[in-house]
């Protein structure tokens, strides 16, 4: 078993990799830390589900390479919700996503160096309202996706599987409440 992980660590290492949610960074990092700044539209399909349409910007940061440029950028998305707590929408999720972002090394806007990305991914969350009239909330999440981007000078990649540990903050409308 011990040579099993020494030759899948040696594999990837070899290998591509990138960090990610929807707002990604063609960077060597498996883990990933994300903030995001979002408005959020979900619209309440049953008792526990919803589909959420969401845009914003977020920066993100290489857990495993501290040392590297964060990447900022612009995303949209959409995400089919199951709520584990009935009628509540909000607090544990688990939701499919997938979304476009357009990204930037954080040091390098005056350079060339931009990325368009398709990232779809499942997700873990876990939201909370910062006010009783829910608009503004605050969601942690921890997510496993596959980045897509295209280098605008360089062409197009598929990267390994991610894992993000991030968090959102946003103004959401919740539409059909039951």
């Amino acid at each position: 078993m011990k040579k099993l992980i020494i030759l899948f660590a040696v594999f990837l290492s070899g290998l591509k990799i990138s960090n990610a949610d929807i707002i990604f960074t063609p960077i060597a990092s498996i883990i990933s830390n994300s903030y995001e700044w979002i408005f959020s539209y979900e619209k309440v399909l049953g008792s526990r589900t919803t589909i959420n349409y969401w845009g914003g910007a977020g920066v993100v940061f290489s857990l495993i390479m501290p040392s590297t440029i964060p990447l900022a950028g612009v995303e949209i998305g959409i995400e089919p919700r199951y709520y584990f707590n009935p009628d509540s929408y909000k607090k544990s999720s688990l939701s499919l996503y997938g979304g476009f972002a357009y990204m930037k090394l954080l040091d390098k806007f005056y350079y060339n160096d931009q990325y368009v990305g398709f990232v779809p991914g499942l997700k873990y969350t876990h939201k909370s309202n910062f006010t009783k009239n829910e608009k503004y909330f605050y969601e942690p999440y921890v997510s496993i996706s596959i980045p897509m981007y295209l280098e605008i000078d360089y062409g197009f990649e598929v990267m390994l599987p991610c894992i993000t540990f991030g968090i959102r903050l946003g103004i959401q409308k919740l539409q059909g409440k039951i």
